[in-house]
């Protein structure tokens, strides 16, 4: 949403790419009373200017007297503004953050790596369809992606969130649909691809969920690939239909492959901890995928149960304020529950 821009998980979808669209700031510690050195990382001549209120402290200042080290950019602003405190001595800290401009930003970037190499640039010449088209254009280079099911484990493991988004404006075009699989005789699609569209991708997914994996029109809305939207609506009902909809649908294996796997805490280890404390004896027994913002903390996916059973659990929190960890807390313990449930 409008008030997560700047923040790393909500980089803006372009047709050209860079890194996820996320970039970083590098933090260099100076002499105390001294605001540290700040830089771009890549670097970039006048994409994104930097406004540095952070400050050098002493080696030994006390952790509680540390301001947070952040990094941030307004909503529709380019200034990356980086605030609060580095110990002085202490490693360079690297804050990630979005830019304003993505393709700006990735023009500048690519400008100055060419630079480093000297490589000549000649100045941007405009071409319209027909040169495009044309022989005269040579293919320098081709580059062929990881097949879907790497990409959708990258998509949750790292929860990058434009994967997600790309996904959805691909489907958005028609790519993958019957009618556009079918080439003519020329070799193209007898259905010319549609412009990508974000309406479009959520239509399409939303008909499939209806249509196919059964869920009901009134439980569920869906805007973007992602969930950063807030716009996004959903029941733990809706969750669970679709997760025991993929235990039999024919790429079920490709599907619970790509979700990460979650410790569940099983009992506590014989041999106390260092400080006393016991500590937990935990076993990978939970496939699925969280999602979070302020406020918000869920989880879906398949849980092992001591006596081989597969439990489908979902798991919705929101509307509070303070800090995640009450909600995960919430969230393990249920999980230890449920693997020793039984009939």
């Amino acid at each position: 949403m409008w008030d997560d821009e700047g923040r790393p998980f909500n980089m803006a979808v372009t047709s050209t790419m860079l890194d996820f669209n996320s970039t970083a700031v590098r933090v260099r510690p100076g002499s105390p009373g001294e605001p540290p050195a700040v830089e771009p990382v890549p670097p970039v001549d006048g994409s994104m200017p930097l406004r540095n209120l952070a400050r050098t402290v002493a080696a030994d200042t006390p952790e509680d007297d540390l301001r947070p080290l952040r990094v941030r950019r307004a909503p529709g602003q380019p200034t990356v503004i980086i605030t609060g405190d580095l110990r002085a001595g202490a490693d360079p800290a690297v804050l990630k953050v979005t830019p304003h401009r993505p393709g700006t930003w990735v023009g500048e970037v690519l400008r100055g790596l060419f630079a480093a190499r000297e490589i000549p640039l000649a100045a941007v010449v405009p071409l319209d369809d027909a040169q495009l088209s044309s022989a005269l254009l040579n293919v320098i280079a081709t580059h062929t992606g990881p097949p879907m099911s790497e990409t959708l484990r990258h998509f949750n493991n790292a929860s990058e969130n434009v994967v997600g988004e790309a996904l959805l404006l691909h489907l958005s075009t028609g790519a993958g649909a019957d009618a556009a699989a079918a080439p003519d005789a020329a070799g193209e699609p007898d259905t010319p691809l549609r412009p990508a569209a974000w309406a479009a991708g959520a239509d399409r997914i939303s008909d499939w969920l209806v249509d196919e994996a059964g869920l009901a029109p009134e439980a569920f809305r869906l805007v973007d690939g992602s969930g950063v939207s807030r716009y996004n609506l959903l029941s733990a009902d809706a969750l669970t239909s679709l997760l025991i909809t993929m235990q039999s649908h024919p790429d079920a294996d490709t599907f619970a492959a790509a979700l990460p796997t979650w410790n569940v805490r099983v009992g506590v280890v014989e041999e106390a901890a260092a400080d006393g404390e016991p500590a937990p004896l935990l076993e990978p027994r939970v496939r699925g995928k969280s999602g979070g913002m302020r406020g918000v903390q869920s989880h879906a996916g398949y849980l092992q149960t001591h006596d081989g059973r597969t439990l489908v659990v979902a798991y919705l929190v929101n509307g509070y304020v303070s800090n995640h960890k009450p909600a995960r807390a919430l969230r393990d313990d249920i999980w230890s529950l449920l693997v020793r449930y039984a009939d």
